[in-house]
């Protein structure tokens, strides 16, 4: 018997002694027991209460997850459950508060919602400091001087925003406009002005965000052995920039990237360092920094190593060259380095011609033979290629290089077949249908229409017939609508679909833009042909509102503005691919050409805000902001600048970003605007140099010859001129060196 037991039983007989002498005293009788109270009954379901708990002894145990905050406090062992036994016994108050407890999820929630107030108070006490007037600026600056505590310092500001609310604009317009502008300044501050410099301190929404794709640093590159960084960029590059071009094959990239082989055909540190250094410029890890704080430094070191290996490998013709080439052509791109831009592309061609995949006009290539990965590797990357050619020459008015693909695309799936998904990493928003085989089917057969649309407007020598040439921009519009109004249903903007097909829709407009507004590409500097009838023929069939091209060139410009805002509602701009730059430039230099430009337009407002983020991520992004600037400062509207007619918020926005380098191009007197003689001709460089007075004066004179009734399409070629030298660089000095 156990001395618990035995306790028991003594404490019974001594009871039952007590009880007994109890009724003696009373004179004797029959002695009289008190009843037993009845042991505990066990519910056949259910969880034992407490007290039967107690009854179980130690066969009962239970895991406590939590410890109120007065046992942790005296370190005692709490029962878990409110109120514990020590609480019930000492008489106290007893409190679990779960969020202490950084193992759970609450606890990530809560560190949220702190960082997203303390965020939140930081930005509003700029704008009280910015916008306040004297006094009371003057009086928040007492407070915090005064070591006022946190909750009076947002007490204070929240009513300063409350009396600076109350300020209604002049007009219904404005007051929508400013409705509207508030609505992107938040979108703004939540996804940040660009991918800002991150310290190594993480918020809590990157520190519970696992990369979607796991790969191994080593041995593909030098600069770091983090497994989980390289992880992140990868991640990165395969959610904001593949889906564009999509010329990798992302399954049998990352499984070759996972064996670690350095024999593989279809990865190299070549080709990963290559796509390290451009995917940097999509992360705020400050590791993605090759100098802390400076977005042009993002990627260098993979940059270097990347370029140290093209040397090596410099006549490597195979598919990973072909595929690192075409990543580096987007890498400079963004920094219009060298005419390094076109260098990759014409380079990337000329190992595509040596494969034997483009160009002649014989059979097409038959690849049944090799292995499946072979097989899709090829064709994705070829026809890959083939859209980056038709996206960068006929967005800048040129003939593309690229004639015929000598790969026969893969059959096209229906869209009930095509079930991958895309997430927007590093968001945690839910994942969207991707459509990719779809979208790469419909992307390329556009770029076959836009490789026509080239060739016939944009050559060196084409017919002067005019018939001839409209009823060739009657064919070409014909086949543009046809393909846009084949357009599956889940690809239509109020589904809401991936960035990848929004942005397909975008550039069809873009396409549209070119078409109708620079005929005759970089030859309307020389000559002029009016295709004021080229449509007359189809009048019926026009976009709603217009019947001419100048109608719908702006109606191609509005439609960007509401995909753009979809884009911007749904995904964010900051991450956007760098063609929407391009786009929303083009767009916003096309109202501004035709005087419709209006900021308390909503489709203006779209624009601007998104054209406001998007500018701030790379060099090519400062520049582009700058000659805007210039050219809405240089507009004038009942005498007044445009620049002034902003409202203050937009303007700051769009000011000169601190970091940008004095010496720049766009801080010189005299380029005011995409007119100017130096802008028209695209040097970008920090220093110039001067023309003779001859060559001045010829170039003057020409530009004024030339002027004429299309004086709007005049300016938007000359701002896609100087584009094109800011991005790619000097396609005729590429030529020249080969």
């Amino acid at each position: 018997m156990s001395s618990a037991q035995n306790d028991q039983q003594r404490q019974q007989n001594n009871s039952g002694a007590n009880d007994q002498d109890g009724d003696a005293q009373l004179g004797g009788g029959q002695s009289t027991f008190r009843p037993i109270v009845p042991g505990p009954s066990f519910p056949d379901q259910g969880v034992p209460t407490a007290g039967t708990k107690r009854t179980m002894g130690a066969s009962w145990k239970k895991r406590v997850s939590t410890a109120c905050l007065a046992c942790k406090k005296s370190k005692r062992k709490c029962s878990g459950t409110p109120p514990c036994d020590n609480c019930r016994a000492l008489h106290r108050e007893c409190i679990f508060d779960e969020s202490l407890d950084q193992r759970r999820r609450v606890a990530a929630k809560r560190t949220a919602e702190e960082l997203e107030y303390h965020r939140d108070m930081l930005n509003d006490l700029f704008k009280v400091i910015r916008t306040a007037d004297e006094k009371q600026a003057q009086r928040l600056l007492e407070l915090i001087r005064s070591d006022a505590t946190p909750e009076e310092i947002r007490l204070f500001i929240d009513e300063v925003l409350v009396q600076l609310q109350t300020f209604e604009p002049s007009s219904r317009a404005k007051r929508e406009t400013t409705a509207q502008l508030k609505e992107l300044r938040s979108q703004a501050n939540m996804q940040g002005s660009a991918p800002s410099f991150r310290r190594q301190v993480m918020d809590v929404n990157f520190l519970c965000v696992i990369p979607p794709i796991a790969v191994p640093a080593s041995p593909w590159t030098t600069v770091t052995d983090d497994d989980a960084f390289v992880s992140h960029l990868i991640s990165l590059y395969f959610t904001w920039d593949y889906p564009f071009y999509s010329f990798l094959d992302l399954n049998v990239l990352i499984n070759h990237m996972k064996s670690r082989d350095l024999n593989s055909q279809y990865c190299s540190p070549f080709l990963v360092n290559a796509l390290l250094s451009h995917a940097c410029s999509y992360s705020e890890y400050s590791e993605a920094y090759g100098i802390p704080g400076d977005i042009t430094s993002k990627g260098s070191k993979f940059l270097k190593e990347a370029e140290k290996c093209l040397e090596q490998r410099s006549d490597d013709v195979s598919l990973s060259s072909l595929q690192g080439t075409m990543i580096l052509y987007e890498r400079y791109s963004m920094t219009g380095q060298d005419d390094l831009g076109y260098a990759m592309l014409y380079k990337a061609i000329d190992i595509a011609e040596q494969l034997g995949y483009i160009g002649g006009e014989g059979q097409d290539v038959d690849l049944s033979h090799t292995s499946k990965d072979f097989y899709n590797s090829a064709i994705k990357t070829v026809w890959g290629l083939f859209q980056l050619d038709t996206v960068a020459h006929t967005g800048f008015l040129k003939p593309c290089r690229i004639r015929n693909v000598r790969l026969s695309r893969t059959p096209a799936l229906s869209i009930e077949r095509d079930s991958d998904y895309w997430s927007p990493y590093p968001s945690q928003k839910p994942p969207r249908k991707a459509y990719f085989v779809t979208y790469f089917d419909k992307a390329c057969t556009l770029s076959e229409i836009a490789r026509d649309i080239s060739i016939t407007l944009f050559a060196d020598e084409i017919v002067d017939d005019k018939e001839r040439l409209s009823a060739a921009v009657d064919s070409l519009y014909q086949r543009m609508k046809r393909w846009h109004e084949s357009l599956p249903y889940e690809f239509h903007m109020s589904k809401k679909p991936a960035p990848h097909i929004l942005l397909l829709h975008i550039r069809y407009h873009t396409i549209l833009i070119s078409m109708f507004n620079c005929p005759r590409g970089h030859n309307d500097q020389d000559r002029s042909t009016d295709l004021g009838t080229a449509t007359v023929a189809t009048r019926s069939q026009m976009p709603e509102g217009g019947e001419d091209p100048a109608s719908i060139a702006t109606s191609s410009a509005r439609a960007i503005a509401k995909l753009i805002r979809v884009h911007q509602e749904e995904y964010g701009i900051s991450r956007s691919h760098v063609f929407a730059l391009y786009a929303v430039n083009l767009a916003l230099f096309l109202l501004l050409e035709y005087d419709t430009f209006d900021i308390s337009d909503p489709d203006c407002v779209s624009l601007t805000s998104a054209f406001s983020i998007i500018t701030t991520r790379s060099i090519l992004g400062r520049e582009v902001r700058s000659i805007f600037r210039r050219s809405v400062s240089k507009k004038k509207s009942d005498g007044e600048s445009r620049w002034e007619q902003l409202p203050e918020g937009l303007r700051e926005i769009l000011e000169d970003d601190p970091f940008e380098t004095s010496g720049s191009e766009a801080d010189h007197d005299g380029h005011d605007g995409i007119s100017d003689e130096a802008n028209h001709e695209g040097n970008t460089s920090t220093t110039t140099t001067p023309l003779s007075p001859t060559e001045e004066d010829r170039r003057v004179q020409k530009l004024k010859k030339n002027r004429g009734p299309q004086e709007g399409s005049r300016g938007l070629c000359e701002m896609l001129c100087r584009y094109e030298t800011m991005t790619l660089g000097r396609d005729d000095q590429v030529t020249g060196k080969k």
